[in-house]
């Protein structure tokens, strides 16, 4: 008995320590702070707070009606809105939330709208919030269009406050008031039923003092416009303190406004806008012009496009915009009309130049401001860039052959100038204009047989490797569109737009941890072009593969060998072509020059793949997916670099490596190439980033005492080394 209590006592013990122990790690990782992102269904998760309810009902309902844009899952249609709780709702919701909430005030439950219809600058608002976290807390929003709130139908309600929500749970149906989001308890919508009735369009006009009551119940105060209400033979309106109530008079109401008096109704001007004051006299109230001279006549512009003609003191107008001129003063004393093709503005001097008219003409301007048309022989029309000039009126034609999963492919020819390879942009999730569209810009400039005999010139053709971020099973647009070889319109080829639908691709090799956030930057990955949208169990089971260096480095031998080589630690892996340099986003001119016997010294491991393929884990991490290396001798030591030196222009090449003209022609056109442009060909160039693509991989935010987890874990964790100190401290007093 006292040796089964001695091991029961040091079992206790051992479970006090292991208990200690993991309570202090769990404090550590809880300092750390976990950051989970939750999905949405278009609406703000956290509970709106109950507004105010200390107000009179007279407060509560304003029942002037206003025409405003309402939308449902983006499909835009007009609603008439009224306000009630102080709150913009659509009419015919707000009468049947008026006639509930007098329900529930009779069964002592008060009812208050918090949040009702939502314009589309308040619901793009919301969404900014959310997608840049940097303000409203940032609480999930749908995108505009796409809120319940958008379709002045849905109405966010006090139910924090007690009894509300079980009343309206009980009661609500009855008044076709209905939930509609699971998660939200205080938000419901009407779309018809219930008893009907409701306050608004439902009162006589009438004067209530200086206040017009109208007969939707709207009330309007005329004092705020300097008027008092009126109701007489010819009705109710408010008429203004310096008019008669009935007959027509002009006055002055200051020295710079005319008002214009119709049954006490005022129409006013601003004689100061044209530079005169208004007089009242014998003649009566009228502008008299300031710039005009008390006798004689003078040409001055009173607008930008009205020219006036003063007689004594008067004017009359005309308009040089009726014939696309502005009013003009510049340079000379008399106003004139100079055309508005000559000059930017009314203040700019005219000056002899050409132009292009919207006719397709050109257009040769005067130092006075006019214009003389000339145009174009047959077959051309004017195209200002460089220089003001006839060029071909074709536009390029073309067709977009195929969007799979392996390329996307085709052909584009400007037939004004058959021979010459044109530019081709490429959308990926839109046409080009849309926001959500992602463009890329390359040379159709490939040599393809069937062309040359189908239109009589061979290179045309393009191709480029699809996205990896659009391989999750669902439909992509993709929209294709010649460019101009002389600057004129563009047009969208044959067959475009065609759907990409790929799966992930079978992920092979090992996986290789980014452990620095700065190395997807310095390899220049991109999230579009580069990650898959993969889970984690796509690649749980590959091994783990040494990380990759935190910057690639690309050498050729001293040799006279043309091969180019990627130094992965102990290996140097052969780049075989151009085409997979710049797949890999590589710099051609920063290849640099390394003696043979240091470079080969290297083991060769295997050919760097065609493009780079990476997926990021739950956690954040990033791994990039490649071929095992052979394994190397034992105790087999890095070699250390030379001094390294760029590569001289003059290097000889060879069909082995890369050819000396292809890199510095790629060197050249990935100069003008934004860092995660698409690897097919060398002068591609990103053209629109909706979500702009910094190069950085999506990270979760860094929180609390700044650390941050990556999976899987490994043995360089703080918290496992910890946790191996506290065993050997543990032992050791034992």
């Amino acid at each position: 008995m006292a040796y089964i209590s001695f091991v029961v006592g040091r079992c206790k013990a051992k479970m006090r320590w292991v208990w200690w122990s993991m309570l202090w790690v769990g404090w550590l990782v809880s300092a750390c702070g976990v950051v989970e992102e939750s999905g949405h269904h278009g609406h703000t998760h956290s509970r709106p707070p109950d507004a105010d309810l200390s107000v009179s009902r007279h407060e509560l309902i304003q029942c002037t009606e206003s025409q405003a844009t309402g939308y449902r899952q983006g499909v835009a249609f007009t609603i008439t809105v009224v306000q009630i709780d102080g709150k913009p709702v659509e009419k015919s919701t707000a009468n049947a939330y008026a006639v509930m909430r007098d329900a529930a005030g009779q069964a002592g439950v008060t009812l208050r709208v918090v949040s009702g219809f939502r314009t589309m600058s308040e619901q793009q608002y919301l969404y900014n919030c959310y997608r840049n976290c940097n303000c409203n807390n940032c609480n999930l929003a749908a995108r505009p269009g796409y809120s319940n709130h958008q379709s002045g139908h849905a109405l966010d309600l006090n139910t924090s406050t007690s009894g509300v929500y079980n009343w309206l749970a009980a009661n609500a149906g009855r008044f076709g008031f209905q939930r509609t989001v699971s998660s939200e308890p205080w938000h419901w919508e009407w779309w018809g039923g219930g008893p009907g009735g409701g306050p608004c369009g439902s009162c006589q006009k009438r004067c209530d003092g200086s206040v017009i009551v109208d007969e939707k119940c709207g009330r309007g105060d005329c004092a705020t416009f300097g008027a008092r209400c009126v109701s007489d033979n010819l009705g109710v309106r408010c008429a203004s303190v310096f008019c008669p109530n009935q007959g027509t008079k002009q006055v002055c109401v200051n020295d710079k406004l005319i008002g214009t008096c119709k049954d006490g109704a005022i129409s006013t001007g601003d004689c100061s806008v044209f530079g005169a004051s208004c007089v009242a006299d014998s003649l009566g109230a009228r502008c008299v012009f300031g710039a005009c001279p008390a006798q004689g006549k003078k040409n001055v512009c009173l607008s930008d496009r009205e020219i006036g003609q003063c007689d004594n003191g008067k004017f009359e107008k005309g308009d040089c915009g009726a014939f696309g001129m502005y009013c003009s003063i510049a340079g000379v004393q008399s106003a004139r009309c100079v055309s508005v093709f000559c000059v930017a503005g009314p203040h700019e001097v005219p000056q002899k130049h050409s132009v292009c008219l919207p006719n397709g003409e050109i257009g040769h301007c005067d130092d006075q401001g006019g214009i003389k048309a000339e145009p174009c022989a047959a077959g051309k029309v004017c195209a200002s860039s460089p220089t003001v000039r006839c060029i071909g009126a074709s536009k390029p034609r073309g067709h977009l052959d195929a969007a799979t999963c392996e390329a996307v492919k085709g052909w584009s020819q400007d037939p004004d100038e058959a021979s010459k390879s044109i530019d081709v942009h490429v959308y990926f999730k839109g046409p080009a204009g849309d926001p959500e569209a992602r463009g890329i810009s390359l040379l159709a400039d490939k040599h393809r047989e069937d062309l040359c005999k189908n239109i009589g010139s061979c290179p045309h053709g393009f191709e480029l490797d699809p996205p990896y971020s659009l391989f999750n099973q669902r439909p992509h647009a993709v929209h294709a569109y010649g460019i101009d070889s002389e600057g004129g319109a563009n047009a969208e080829l044959a067959d475009s737009p065609r759907t990409l639908q790929c799966s992930l691709p079978p992920l092979q090799g090992v996986k290789r941890l980014l452990s620095d956030p700065k190395t997807f930057e310095t390899w220049g990955f991109s999230l579009f072009w580069d990650v898959l949208p993969a889970p984690d169990s796509a690649f749980a089971s590959l091994p783990l593969g040494t990380p990759l260096p935190n910057k690639p480095q690309l050498v050729r031998a001293d040799d006279q060998k043309p091969h180019v080589w990627l130094i992965d630690g102990l290996y140097r892996r052969h780049v075989a072509s151009m085409k997979i340099l710049l797949a890999w986003h590589f710099d051609p001119k920063a290849v640099a020059i390394w003696p043979a016997s240091t470079l080969y010294a290297h083991l060769e491991g295997t050919p760097l793949r065609a493009r780079p393929m990476l997926a990021e884990d739950s956690q954040g991490a990033i791994y990039l997916f490649d071929d095992p290396q052979p394994k190397p001798p034992v105790n087999t030591e890095i070699p250390s670099p030379p001094d390294a030196q760029e590569s001289s222009p003059s290097e000889p090449t060879n069909d082995a490596g890369i050819p000396q003209d292809a890199a510095q022609e790629g060197a050249a056109e990935q100069g003008d190439s934004e860092p995660n442009a698409p690897p097919e060909a060398t002068t591609e160039v990103l053209l629109l980033e909706n979500s702009p693509d910094t190069g950085t991989p999506h990270r979760p935010p860094v929180q609390g005492c700044q650390c941050q987890s990556a999976s899987p874990p490994s043995f360089s964790s703080g918290l496992f080394w910890l946790a191996l100190f506290l065993l050997g401290y543990r032992r050791k007093r034992r």
